[in-house]
């Protein structure tokens, strides 16, 4: 399958199967404090519980199922709970010269599941997705994907602003 996510400004990108759009994700203000998703008749929300913390809680129709944070070196870590209870620790990562690709991984095996190739155009930010290691996945694809968009936007802000 070819999978991509693209922006159609800073702050909204819809997520995209062979040309056919998924589903959108918006952030409704320029902190990006706050994303929302509509898929399959659910909500999605990625809320900041502080504006000086850079955690946050992604929800499910109001139902916590993970979150989001980053570590001192810049990683963004994302923990996901299945609808069976299991726990899935990623951690995604900028690659590359010039960061040209976001790659994540499991975070106990640092196996690699994926790759997003980064497709700019100024500040906007498109990414081609390469599915690795679908076995390796244990989430749905089509939700991890539009979570793996907010996550490629806020590590490449966090980048871009040097913080």
């Amino acid at each position: 399958m070819s999978y991509y996510i693209r922006a159609s400004n800073r702050r909204k990108f819809t997520v995209e199967e062979l040309g056919k759009t998924l589903y959108s994700v918006v952030f409704p203000n320029w902190t990006k404090a706050h994303a929302i998703a509509r898929l399959n008749n659910a909500e999605y929300t990625f809320d900041k519980t502080s504006f000086l913390c850079s955690s946050r809680t992604i929800y499910k129709n109001n139902a916590p199922i993970g979150s989001m944070s980053f570590n001192w070196i810049g990683h963004l870590y994302l923990n996901l709970t299945t609808e069976k209870g299991e726990d899935l620790l990623y951690v995604l990562k900028l690659k590359g010269l010039f960061w040209k690709r976001v790659e994540l991984v499991d975070r106990g095996s640092q196996n690699l599941l994926l790759t997003m190739h980064q497709e700019s155009n100024w500040f906007i930010y498109n990414y081609r997705i390469e599915e690795l290691n679908t076995a390796a996945i244990r989430y749905p694809l089509i939700e991890l994907l539009g979570i793996l968009g907010v996550g490629a936007t806020l590590l490449r802000d966090r980048n871009n602003n040097g913080s």
